[in-house]
């Protein structure tokens, strides 16, 4: 269930860095890798900094690296 500001758990996890609940949540509570907050920003842009799970969630989730937000910033911003 997402915040106020559109923050899902998987939101919070990928800042934080966390591979191992990132995978837990997505693998045993089906939660959505592509689940995107009231800014646009998807899970990936909130993991920028955390190479593993960057890494998960371009080759195993298939999201878009390329993916922007509501002001056109793609996770290298």
């Amino acid at each position: 269930v997402p915040d106020e500001y559109g923050y899902t758990v998987l939101h919070r996890v990928a800042e934080n860095g966390s591979l191992h609940f990132m995978k837990y949540l997505i693998d045993h509570h089906h939660c959505d890798p592509m689940a995107t907050n009231n800014s646009g920003e998807t899970v990936l842009h909130r993991a920028a900094g955390h190479i593993d799970i960057v890494k998960y969630l371009i080759n195993e989730c298939h999201c878009d690296p390329m993916a922007t937000d509501s002001y056109n910033r793609t996770i290298l911003h």
